[in-house]
């Protein structure tokens, strides 16, 4: 059996030649990977870690490991908070202080399968 590459890779311009880096962070499957609002790349898998990089050069910046199992998903604010969906059934709000420092701001017990945004705030569903 082939193992599988848990690599993130992306291009810095328009020319796919020798512009690839690959990020290899992550130990095991990424689940998601999204650019911030101020342009670094964050990152999540089924290592139970949240991982930011560096806007230009892509090297890590911050790993965040609140979660005990999968990350699914994540999404940013608007006002720069991170939302966190995990299969340890938590779902946790993050916010970034510093480059190396952040904060749980919210720690939701409860089966998180997805999330969506509305006016009146955060919607969470349970999994049936």
């Amino acid at each position: 059996m082939e193992k599988k590459n848990n690599n993130l890779l992306n291009y810095k311009s328009n020319s796919f030649k020798n512009n690839f880096k690959s990020l290899t962070n992550h130990t095991k499957t990424v689940n998601h990977l999204s650019k911030l609002n101020d342009g670094r790349l964050i990152s999540c898998g089924d290592d139970c870690l949240l991982n930011i990089y560096k806007k230009d050069s892509y090297e890590l910046e911050l790993s965040i490991k609140e979660h005990s199992d999968w990350i699914l998903s994540f999404t940013q604010l608007k006002d720069g908070r991170i939302i966190t969906c995990s299969c340890d059934n938590t779902m946790k709000i993050i916010k970034l202080i510093e480059e190396d420092k952040y904060q749980i701001v919210i720690n939701n017990c409860s089966w998180i399968d997805f999330f969506a945004f509305r006016k009146e705030g955060i919607i969470s569903s349970k999994k049936l």
